[in-house]
Parts: C-alpha cells; structure tokens; sequence
C-alpha cells in the first residue's frame, strides 16, 4: 500500500501564510505521511500569495503542486500598484489534474487580506512631491504647468493609498480599496462553503 495517495484536509493562507500552504503541499509531495502513504491535498485557497521568507524553497512555491486538487487563489491586480516589490507566487498548476482558479482583484495587497489601509495608507502631500519628482513634466513642455496643476487637485480630492517604503504609492483610492476587500470576500466565500470550510 506504500505510496497510495491519502486525502488530506484544505489549507488556507494569506500573504506569505499562502506561500507557506503552498510549500507545504508541495513537500507533501515527496515525503510520506507516518503510515507511508502521500497526502492529497483536496483544495487551497489562497489570498494574495507571496514568497517573501528565505525559509521557503521559492522552487516549491512557484506552482501549485500537482498533489492539489483544487485551488483558488485570489490575486492583487499588477496595475493597482501595490506592493510591487513582494511579486507573486503559486500563479500555475504543477499537475494537469489540478482544477485551478485564478482570479484578480483591484484593490492593495492589504485589502486582499482583509487588512485595509484605508485613511491610514493616504498621504496627498506624499504623492504630490512623488507625483512632481517623478511623474511631472518638464517646464519646457507645453501645457505640463496645467496638466500638473489638474494631476495634483485629482489626487487631493481622491487621494490613494500610501504603502511604506519600497513601494509608495499606490494607484488605489481608498474606496476602490473597500471595494475590492469585498470583491475578494464574494468570490471566495462561495468557494470555501462548497469545500466545507465554512
């Protein structure tokens, strides 16, 4: 009987916590359970996966392991801006028997989690100097003094989230944040109901 796949519960995990969920059903894969025996994992769902921990073999957490049967990972959409620095992980199915289902979000990678930022991550004086350093046409361009002028009330009155350091500014407002948490939460609820999670 050695060797026989042994169905093993679902895990889930946000953030580096998914990372982990996936590296553990990864090394599910190649050690064997007490009896012998390799676990199957019946489903992950998956918030935001990152791979951010020297601890982790970023080999492991690439894919979803083919062990997986089912898999849902709700993803932070690369043009909201946020946290551009953490990447991603766990984008692709390892197995072709995996039911895998992506889905992006637009909000920050803390609202994928739940944990907005909300008033706290808004900072219009920070963006304003970012948005002038940075983004800001040259004097010497025609028109750039009243396209910088317009740029700067826009964020003034609708100011984004403002993540630390390294990556700044977000392309979020605080309301397409909220809104965005709450995407996450409809769509993997149902998900987590159907697997008897909830």
């Amino acid at each position: 009987e050695s060797g026989i796949m042994k169905k093993m519960p679902s895990m889930t995990g946000y953030s580096r916590g998914a990372a982990i969920v996936i590296n553990t059903a990864a090394i599910l894969t190649y050690k064997p359970m007490p009896d012998w025996k390799f676990a199957k994992v019946e489903a992950l769902f998956l918030f935001d996966s990152v791979d951010r921990s020297y601890d982790l073999q970023n080999s492991l957490t690439k894919y979803i392991p083919s062990n997986v049967e089912y898999a849902y990972h709700a993803m932070r959409d690369d043009s909201a801006h946020s946290r551009d620095s953490f990447g991603h992980c766990g984008t692709a199915m390892k197995g072709a028997n995996t039911f895998f289902v992506p889905k992006k979000f637009y909000t920050t990678h803390g609202g994928m989690g739940g944990v907005l930022w909300g008033v706290k991550g808004v900072n219009p004086e920070l963006e304003s100097k970012r948005f002038v350093t940075s983004k800001a046409h040259g004097p010497s361009v025609s028109g750039a003094a009243e396209f910088n002028r317009r740029e700067l009330e826009r964020i003034k009155n609708e100011p984004h989230i403002f993540e630390t350091f390294p990556d700044g500014v977000t392309n979020v407002t605080v309301a397409q944040e909220k809104a965005g948490s709450e995407a996450v939460h409809r769509w993997m609820w149902p998900f987590l109901r159907k697997h008897g999670i909830l």
